[in-house]
């Protein structure tokens, strides 16, 4: 079984982009779990307990937001970033926030800065379980 700290579940089935992301995460150590419809992930979720969740909210086929709705939804919910094209973001970032994102970033820094996003994301993550854990 892989170590659930180094494994991304990665929502996505645009085929260009996802496997951009594969290939970003592999180099940088982590395991993938690649779904690539909104009702898979929990499954896939709860099978591999990933350190956090990447969510496509820009594809035409895959309901990015439900995929959201669903994971958030999981006990205990991973911490989740979800990405769009840049011109959505202002269109989405409230509706992701709500549902569960933690951060919502534009695809340029998902295809340019994801292993920054990342740790960002996880330490958001830290800092929110430290802040609501009690002694």
């Amino acid at each position: 079984m892989p170590d659930p700290s180094t494994t991304v579940l990665l929502v996505d089935d645009d085929l260009l982009l996802a496997t951009r992301i594969l290939t970003v995460l592999g180099a940088a150590g982590y395991r993938v779990d690649h779904v690539t419809d909104a009702a898979s992930a929990p499954t896939r979720y709860a099978e591999a307990r990933p350190v956090l969740a990447l969510v496509n909210l820009g594809s035409r086929c895959l309901d990015g937001m439900e995929a959201l709705r669903r994971l958030a939804a999981a006990d205990p919910a991973p911490p989740i970033v979800a990405y769009a094209p840049h011109v959505r973001i202002p269109d989405v970032r409230e509706a992701a926030r709500a549902a569960g994102a933690l951060r919502v970033v534009p695809n340029s820094a998902i295809a340019s800065r994801l292993a920054e996003v990342i740790r960002d994301a996880l330490r958001r993550a830290a800092a929110a379980g430290a802040g609501s854990s009690s002694p």
